[in-house]
């Protein structure tokens, strides 16, 4: 940032102003007033020197020997405590998407250089049990190719830590851990993982659960011992790399199935992110399909949330199927059309909200590719109503493009030109 670029010249004016005014204390006025010229010129030339551009900048490379265990080696050389990139300052907020391989058409170096064109943030969320990442990898192996990756082609990174299982009922946990949030064994692993992920990688965001709230209903005593956990979780993380905007994502739904999102929905979301003030951003998680042409989701949608906290809001993951999708005793209709609708919809309601002075930090979607078929086919056997999740990315299966994926391309360069 052009605050620090100019640190060390603000040092010497200092230095040369004193000698400066040294002078002009014994009155020798022609010294001062060369002095004076002196320090125009040093100005003028340190102005002069140009910034290398942030996607330049060395990154630190995560190493390739990490052991299965989240743990650094003593003799391993630290990554560069500096921060990895700074979001442009005059861009009004941020687009992310995500990736995930279970697609056998893209790898990580071809999907994160494809998702540059369409977002500044790479959104790369994974799991705390081996067995649900690609490889059986643990969460630190798992997300190391995708972040390299990501930050050769420019991207941001957000890490999410997905800890429970995939309806949030119960918990994730590593083939050597047992129990909940009430054990010390799963606390510590947990703590660990947080801060060595933290500490190598400098991800600019890192939400550390993923929709928690939702956990609460299920296990009060774990989510309880979980809620003082995160206040040591989040000084861990903070303090391994300071740069780093730490939250919990909340997921905001239509919790009272009347009206979609309505004052009483986010009342209860409200109460439930009052249950993790220590945050650095307000992470939300919200697909709202309850809004089934997706042009009646209001413009102040945004702009409402952002009501309930004074931290910005950080869309941690959204999205929308581009097709219909049918279960037992119920059908929910969409398109491509309906999909790009949704993005379009979700840009007016960001832009709203931010002339209305709200902060809005960064808006993520789901995904980038679509799963193959037999990845897709898996995802149905274990629950026929996630069939959702196979059309809800911008990239359908044989890697052709959808209307969505041009239409948040659009948004993207729209705020870029806004600069």
């Amino acid at each position: 940032m052009e605050r620090f670029r100019n640190f060390s010249l603000l040092r010497e004016f200092k230095k040369i102003y004193k000698i400066a005014n040294d002078i002009f204390q014994m009155n020798k006025w022609i010294w001062f007033v060369v002095a004076i010229i002196a320090i125009f010129l040093i100005v003028a030339a340190g102005n002069t020197k140009q910034t290398p551009p942030s996607d330049q900048t060395q990154q630190p490379q995560v190493p390739a020997n990490q052991t299965q265990q989240p743990q650094v080696p003593a003799n391993q050389t630290q990554p560069s405590q500096e921060p990895i990139s700074q979001p442009p300052q005059t861009q009004q907020y941020l687009l992310g998407v995500g990736y995930t391989q279970v697609n056998s058409m893209f790898t990580s170096a071809s999907a994160w250089s494809k998702a540059k064109d369409i977002a500044n943030v790479a959104y790369i969320q994974r799991n705390w049990k081996e067995s649900g990442n690609t490889g059986n990898k643990n969460f630190y192996d798992a997300i190391k190719d995708d972040v390299n990756e990501a930050r050769k082609n420019g991207l941001k990174i957000y890490l999410a830590l997905e800890v429970l299982n995939y309806d949030r009922s119960g918990m994730s946990l590593p083939s050597d851990l047992s129990g909940d949030f009430t054990s010390a064994d799963v606390r510590n692993a947990y703590i660990d993982t947080v801060k060595s992920v933290a500490s190598d990688y400098k991800p600019d965001y890192f939400i550390i659960n993923v929709e928690v709230n939702r956990y609460k209903d299920d296990n009060l005593a774990s989510y309880n011992a979980y809620k003082e956990l995160y206040k040591q979780a989040y000084d861990e993380v903070k303090a391994a790399s300071p740069q780093t905007k730490i939250a919990i994502s909340i997921s905001l739904e239509d919790y009272n199935n009347k009206d979609c999102i309505d004052p009483e929905d986010l009342a209860v979301f409200k109460d439930f992110a009052a249950d993790f003030e220590k945050q650095d951003v307000l992470a939300v998680s919200v697909y709202p399909n309850c809004y089934f042409d997706p042009k009646t989701m209001p413009e102040t949608f945004l702009n409402d949330i952002a009501k309930l906290s004074q931290k910005p809001v950080f869309i941690s993951e959204t999205g929308r199927m581009s097709e219909g999708v049918s279960i037992p005793g119920f059908t929910y209709p969409s398109s491509q059309q309906a999909q790009a609708d949704y993005i379009d919809q979700l840009s007016k309601a960001a832009d709203y909200a931010v002339k209305k002075g709200k902060k809005i930090d960064t808006i993520n979607y789901i995904a980038l590719t679509d799963p193959d078929k037999a990845v897709c086919d898996s995802i149905k056997s274990i629950d026929a109503s996630l069939a959702w999740y196979c059309t809800l990315a911008l990239i359908q299966d044989d890697s052709t493009e959808k209307i969505g994926y041009g239409t948040f391309g659009q948004w993207k360069n729209r705020l870029a030109g806004a600069q």
